[in-house]
Formats: structure tokens, C-alpha cells, sequence
């Protein structure tokens, strides 16, 4: 049996855990050890009641919202990993430290992440493979640059190059702290490396468009079983799950009206109807003109 370290680090929505909720079941009713390292351990036990599930608190750390980038035309993965805690090399050493005895304690055998940006940068010093999952917004090309949050009106300045640089000299220093043999970055993205990237929704909702490294598995029909293929020494999940085989035609209308434009969208499927989207108003009402 195997190891799994299920990671929850950013985001505050139940989004974070129930999309793995099935797949937690599955692996625990299959008697392998699964852990969850997770910024609320209440809600890791809502969503997950087992006994037999290890969960443990981390602590996020932001920067103070006077000190935050808010800037649109700048907006990126850079600036969220600066606005939380990626701002200072002797705070973020500490952290990474942190996840790093996490790693030790449990030796997990497969690493999924979600939203956990420290816990990605952590595992760069214990090498543990590691499947980066969630929605779009918290799985992001791994570009250099970073591909702008509003990619579409906004095109790559000097001062968003400026962020990057910036996050590059904190996550090199951070590491320098923690290990003098640590491998320098070019650039931060190399954060995002691993080995598998779920991305649970469609292309059609992709808000950096769709894309080739990434595997896309719509949603989860959490009252059905999800079906599992468990490979042996050491390797990754090999899984079968259930997929959707069609849209409604006044969905997929929807979506080509705004492709490109939908940053965040969480979907429940019944049916294969949509019941539940949320869509930013913002860039709705920018699409159509009706605020400047």
C-alpha cells in the first residue's frame, strides 16, 4: 500500500477539498495511508469524516493588503505568489521548512497539490512525484513570463517583468537558506513542475485558454464511484474516470461568447445539465461594454 499526501494551502472555498473527496474515499476504502496538510482542519473533516484520515493545520501567510498588487494590467501568477508570503526570502524559508518536516514525517509515495505554492516549492528539496490539480486559475501554464491573469487586454509590460524578477531573487534566496546545494531558478515557474497536471473542468472554461500540458477531466458526479487504477512502486495515479460526453448547445454558446474571458468557473453537472456556474459579473459587463 502507499502513501498519499493530499495538500490545501491557499483559497478559503470547499472547492479545494470536495473535488477530492471521492478519490480520498477510494483510497482509503482501498487501505492505503492518506494524509491532508490543510489551512482548516474543520473543514477537511466536514468534507472527509474517516477515522483512518491523517489531517494536519499549515499556516498561509500573506502580505498586509496596504503592501498587495492589485494592479490588473499586471495581475499574474507572480503577483498572487507575492501578495501571499513569496515577498520576503526569510519568512518563506521558514514555511518551506515547515512542509519540508511535513515531508519527512510522512514520507508520502504521491504528492497532489492544490492551490499550495510552498508546499510545491518545499518539495524541490524531497522530490516526491507530484500531481498539481484544481481549477485553472490555480493551475497556470508553466511560462516564462507568467501569462497575465486578463492576457487578452493586457500585453506583458516592464513592470510585470519587474514582479517576476522580483519573485525570482526571493525563491532563489529563500533556497540559499535552506540549502546551499539548491539548484537556482531562471525563473519561478520552474515552482509548477511535476509530473501530472489535472485540470478539473473543460477547456471551454480554461481562463488561460486551453491548452496541451494538462489533462482536463470536467467535473466529478460525486454520487457515482469514481473508478481507480493504482499503479505500483512508486508511480503515479493511472485513473479512469467518469467524463461527460457533451454539452447542452445553449451552454456551449455561452462559452464561446466568452472563451477567454472566464477566470473562475465551478461547475456541478446532473444529467449532464449545468445546475451551477458562476461567472466573474465584471468581465461579463466588460465584455459587453456596459462599464468602462
Amino acid at each position: 500500500m502507499s502513501k498519499y499526501l493530499f495538500a490545501w494551502e491557499l483559497g478559503q472555498g470547499l472547492g479545494h477539498l470536495v473535488r477530492y473527496q471521492g478519490l480520498v474515499a477510494k483510497l482509503l476504502a482501498d487501505g492505503h495511508e492518506v494524509y491532508y496538510a490543510a489551512r482548516n482542519v474543520e473543514r477537511v473533516r466536514e468534507v472527509n469524516p474517516q477515522q483512518a484520515l491523517i489531517v494536519e493545520e499549515v499556516r498561509p501567510e500573506f502580505r498586509p493588503k496596504s503592501e498587495r498588487i492589485i494592479n490588473p494590467r499586471i495581475a499574474s501568477y507572480a503577483t498572487l505568489l507575492i501578495n501571499c508570503g513569496f515577498d520576503d526570502a526569510t519568512r518563506l524559508a521558514h514555511r518551506t521548512r515547515r512542509w519540508i518536516e511535513c515531508f519527512e514525517r510522512i514520507q508520502p509515495d504521491v504528492f497532489i497539490c492544490d492551490h499550495s505554492p510552498t508546499a510545491l516549492f518545499a518539495n524541490r528539496f524531497f522530490g516526491v512525484p507530484v500531481v498539481l490539480a484544481g481549477n485553472s486559475f490555480t493551475v497556470p501554464p508553466s511560462e516564462n513570463p507568467f501569462r497575465l491573469y486578463q492576457y487578452w487586454r493586457f500585453e506583458h509590460s516592464e513592470q510585470a517583468s519587474a514582479v517576476e524578477a522580483q519573485l525570482t531573487a526571493t525563491v532563489n534566496a529563500a533556497q540559499r537558506k535552506i540549502s546551499s546545494q539548491a539548484e537556482r531558478m531562471a525563473h519561478p515557474s520552474e515552482i509548477l513542475n511535476a509530473q501530472r497536471r489535472w485540470l478539473l473542468t473543460f477547456p471551454e472554461f480554461d481562463g488561460y485558454g486551453e491548452r496541451d500540458d494538462v489533462r482536463y477531466f470536467g467535473t466529478f458526479d460525486q454520487n457515482q464511484k469514481i473508478l481507480l487504477e493504482i499503479e505500483h512502486d512508486n508511480q503515479l495515479l493511472d485513473s479512469k474516470w467518469l467524463t461527460v460526453s457533451g454539452l447542452k448547445k445553449e451552454t456551449k454558446a455561452i462559452l464561446e461568447a466568452y472563451r477567454g474571458n472566464i477566470l473562475n468557473v465551478n461547475l456541478l453537472l446532473a444529467d449532464n445539465f449545468i445546475i451551477l456556474f458562476n461567472i466573474s459579473l465584471k468581465l461579463i459587463l466588460l465584455q459587453s461594454k456596459i462599464i468602462s
